[in-house]
């Protein structure tokens, strides 16, 4: 009898989830339910640079179901330090503070600058429209040539520059590995930023633990002990524990990574109060 070797080049290889996401077994981050559970909405900017002169939440903390309403210096003293870079690439790179919650100033579009939380997740996101935010618009450039341009709008002004840092690739003489070829192709080519979308939306949910300060931190992302240690570095809670539960991911693997900024938010929001 001959034996055939399984192969995967050229070959389609069956999918090992579908039978756990198509039959409705899959546990994904809402499917999570806890007693008491409050649900979380982020109010983000619609203008991509602008000051912060007054944001105001009081409309939306009179609604019915809504427990809280955070800005970012209501929660300003919760961070400790800034979301930390993953990948400093150099080191001259240029990292401005990243807060959860925008507090003086939004750098870009859909930065958040406030937060509800209410008894469940149609009251929180009605009431963010009842939350007044007072912008200063200022100058933006949109075009990543022309932000290297002089006298160009800046992204950050505290660094002077919208170079965020330079990093020198190469080996050998390139010059004369050109000059030795028998052909030189040249060409302009423009690459797009890589911007995953998922299924399910980026979701975390955190339990502060009655008997202790701790709080068990879920997220859908590849390594959830990198995200629960980032949240435990950025805010001034003790003790997260990623917990040995999986969830399921309907997003591709770059974009679970990375611990996104509404991780923290939910982090200082279930900070309790000092009595």
């Amino acid at each position: 009898m001959t034996e055939t070797t399984e192969r995967y080049m050229g070959s389609s290889v069956l999918r090992k989830e579908d039978a756990t996401l198509l039959t409705g077994q899959a546990n994904f981050t809402d499917n999570i339910k806890v007693a008491g559970m409050l649900h979380m909405t982020v109010l983000r900017s619609p203008l991509a640079h602008a000051k912060i002169a007054h944001v105001d939440v009081s409309a939306a903390l009179n609604l019915p179901g809504v427990v809280a309403a955070f800005t970012g210096k209501d929660l300003a003293d919760e961070w400790a330090i800034g979301i930390p870079c993953g990948w400093p690439v150099t080191e001259d790179i240029k990292i401005p503070d990243h807060w959860p919650l925008a507090k003086d100033e939004v750098n870009h579009m859909g930065e958040a600058v406030a937060v509800v939380l209410a008894t469940d997740r149609y009251k929180a996101q009605d009431a963010l429209e009842h939350i007044e935010v007072d912008y200063e618009p200022l100058d933006v450039v949109v075009d990543v040539e022309a932000a290297l341009e002089e006298g160009s709008p800046l992204a950050h002004e505290e660094f002077g520059t919208n170079e965020c840092y330079v990093w020198p690739l190469g080996t050998g003489d390139v010059n004369e590995a050109f000059e030795k070829a028998d052909v030189v192709v040249s060409e302009r080519y423009i690459q797009q930023r890589l911007i995953p979308s998922a299924i399910e939306p980026r979701a975390t949910v955190v339990m502060r633990e009655p008997a202790s300060a701790a709080s068990t931190f879920l997220d859908p992302a590849a390594s959830v002990s990198t995200a629960s240690t980032a949240s435990e570095l950025s805010t001034r809670s003790p003790g997260f524990r990623a917990p040995d539960l999986s969830l399921d991911r309907s997003r591709p693997f770059p974009l679970l990574i990375r611990p996104p900024p509404h991780s923290r938010e939910p982090c200082a929001s279930s900070t309790p109060a000092p009595s």
